[in-house]
């Protein structure tokens, strides 16, 4: 608030700092960015956008003046690229955000903003998309890898029940009965929580599915195994149901 009424009136939180105030991206760090209808310059604290935003792409979030959350997107689009856009994406329908101005009405108002590409193609491929949402900053550079190597995408953070448990997985590609989970580098530290993890893909496994751990450093430093890995365990007949 203090950053929207320092930079006067008009003002409104945007970009990132919109999408994180929106609760549909990244936890928020770094320079405040706010829109302006008239053009300022920006300070150590403030990042300042000009911009004349029409009644449709503004709004109040806890009483702070702020971009509609489809505007946001596309700010964030123009920004911080088409991961960051997909997962706000993601993240918007899953918490059933709307307003009167939607992205694709954006998209035709203004066909030359920087995110209007980006948000184009994420609009696209998420139409035949399997959902679910990206709760990681790994899962979210993990959809691109996919789309790189040509692998189908899963669907994410999907809750599975197995007698009496019901797990929550990283990806799940229905099909093929296969499992992947993500492994960040601050994931499963502790001996507990390793100990819960190998407890859980046992009980997976004896259900017949099958269960493939893939971390941040793999992706980074032998990314075409672990696609090789993948579409050779996808193109594997699945393991026989358990009657269990």
């Amino acid at each position: 608030m203090a950053a929207v009424l320092v930079s006067g009136p008009g003002a409104v939180l945007s970009h990132a700092t919109a999408a994180t105030l929106w609760g549909i991206w990244g936890p928020g760090s770094g320079r405040i960015d706010v829109t302006v209808p008239r053009s300022c310059s920006s300070t150590k604290v403030v990042r300042k956008h000009f911009a004349c935003l029409p009644e449709g792409e503004r709004d109040v979030v806890d009483g702070i003046p702020v971009t509609s959350a489809a505007r946001a997107v596309l700010d964030l689009a123009g920004n911080k690229g088409e991961a960051a856009a997909e997962a706000a994406l993601r993240e918007m329908e899953y918490l059933g955000i709307y307003g009167p101005a939607s992205l694709p009405a954006l998209l035709e108002r203004y066909p030359r903003h920087r995110g209007a590409a980006i948000v184009g193609r994420c609009l696209e491929r998420l139409k035949d998309d399997p959902g679910g949402r990206v709760r990681s900053t790994l899962e979210e550079s993990f959809l691109p890898f996919l789309d790189r190597y040509q692998i189908p995408r899963p669907r994410l953070n999907a809750w599975l029940s197995v007698g009496e448990h019901r797990f929550q997985v990283d990806c799940y590609w229905p099909e093929a009965r296969l499992i992947g989970e993500l492994d960040g580098f601050q994931s499963h530290r502790t001996k507990r929580a390793l100990a819960d993890d190998r407890r859980r893909d046992r009980r997976l496994l004896a259900a017949s599915y099958r269960v493939v751990r893939i971390t941040y450093g793999q992706l980074l430093s032998e990314p075409a195994e672990v696609a090789r890995d993948l579409l050779d365990l996808l193109a594997q007949r699945p393991l026989p149901q358990s009657r269990t």
